[in-house]
């Protein structure tokens, strides 16, 4: 029998999620079902079926995700390629989008199963938002809440108990004021400014009992300059007190996590005066004792600031971040605590590369909104994506 090249006439979806399908239909498919393979860029996807005029495949055999062209052999030289943004997702898969305004530099906090979620600045106006959403995880639904009573963007913020305090940030008004949003009663109050130098880009995470300030830059006279100083915050008595200094160097757009009651700070920016000024490395903050270790060096590609950073499952990821002054990395790394190692483990496309918001609940990992790449004016996204290991 004489095969002739493939031809495409169409296909079914873009995304290819785990667990799903796409039919690609068309002519001249081999009817032998082993002689059919189909890729997405460089990923091989699992042909499940096969006539003439069907092939029916599944991705979920790929080791991450990955987007391009799509393209069917059915023969030595008999190749046909379709051009789009065709799209398989391994852990990191879509969501509906984020319903309230695009934007960048929001910030998320998982209280008692929800996620908190707001403020940032917005991609239409260009100017920093004040709204707050519960997105519960669920129902699948999003529900607009008391806006916070000062717009900003990049925050500080963290949770303790049933309550998510906010503070500093850029928008309008740039001072140590801080905020406490009740969840049980939705509303907003005023609580202690904190005391030290204004700082943005901090590590901020929280223990059962207190939350942290971990780094940052600091607004000095003539530039912002990094720290490495630790502050703690105690919602009892209203008061902030600093604590031990964090060992590595000062630095600003970190990315932490917490996991089995410890605080973790991976990579940032680092003021060397040379042309790469991201960090390698990897510290944890163990909350009983306040003392902080050193872990094993990452691989040189966990060198990036303002990325997303969560715990899930009992492991740690990074995603997204800067690697040079303009583009948006597109890896996310594992890391096993048990195991002090890290594994590359998930390929990132979508708009939240950069300063998304980014949380976990009951083992899953959400980013919402952000950038692909770097853009401080009129820049942002309402994507909104699960990671699931």
């Amino acid at each position: 029998m004489t095969l002739q090249l493939p031809l495409v006439s169409g296909v079914s979806n873009t995304t290819l999620l785990p667990g799903s399908t796409i039919t690609i239909s068309g002519q001249y498919f081999n009817p032998a079902l082993a002689n059919n393979q189909v890729l997405l860029d460089t990923a091989v996807l699992s042909v499940i079926s096969v006539t003439p005029t069907q092939l029916v495949v599944k991705g979920d055999n790929v080791s991450m995700s990955d987007m391009g062209n799509l393209t069917v052999k059915t023969g030595k030289d008999l190749v046909t390629v379709v051009q789009g943004n065709y799209g398989v997702y391994k852990y990191l898969t879509p969501k509906n989008n984020f319903p309230g305004p695009a934007r960048f530099g929001a910030t998320a906090v998982a209280i008692g199963g929800n996620i908190y979620f707001g403020l940032g600045k917005s991609q239409v106006t260009d100017y920093a938002l004040a709204d707050w959403w519960k997105y519960d995880p669920n129902a699948d639904k999003w529900t607009q809440l008391a806006s916070c009573p000062v717009a900003s963007y990049i925050v500080n913020s963290f949770s303790i108990g049933t309550k998510a305090y906010v503070g500093m940030g850029s928008g309008l008004l740039f001072d140590n004021s801080f905020w406490c949003y009740d969840t049980s009663a939705d509303t907003w109050k005023q609580i202690a400014s904190f005391p030290g130098t204004y700082t943005i880009f901090p590590v901020c995470f929280s223990s059962d009992k207190y939350g942290y300030m971990i780094g940052g830059s600091q607004d000095t006279p003539n530039a912002l300059t990094n720290t490495n100083d630790v502050w703690r915050y105690n919602p009892v008595t209203d008061s902030w007190q600093q604590t031990t200094s964090f060992p590595g160097l000062p630095r600003g757009q970190a990315m932490g996590f917490t996991l089995n009651n410890k605080g973790y700070v991976i990579g940032g920016a680092a003021q060397t005066g040379g042309s790469d000024p991201y960090i390698a490395d990897a510290w944890s903050f163990d909350f009983a004792t306040e003392t902080w270790k050193q872990l094993s060096m990452p691989p040189q590609y966990v060198a990036r600031s303002a990325g997303f950073a969560f715990s899930a499952q009992n492991k740690g990821y990074i995603g997204g971040g800067l690697v040079t002054d303009e583009g948006g990395y597109p890896y996310v790394y594992e890391y096993d605590p048990v195991a002090d190692s890290w594994t590359l483990k998930e390929k990132v496309f979508a708009p939240i590369k950069l300063f998304s918001a980014s949380v976990s609940v009951n083992g899953i990992g959400y980013i919402i909104t952000g950038e692909a790449y770097f853009g401080w004016y009129y820049a942002g996204s309402q994507s909104f994506f699960q990671f699931k290991p």
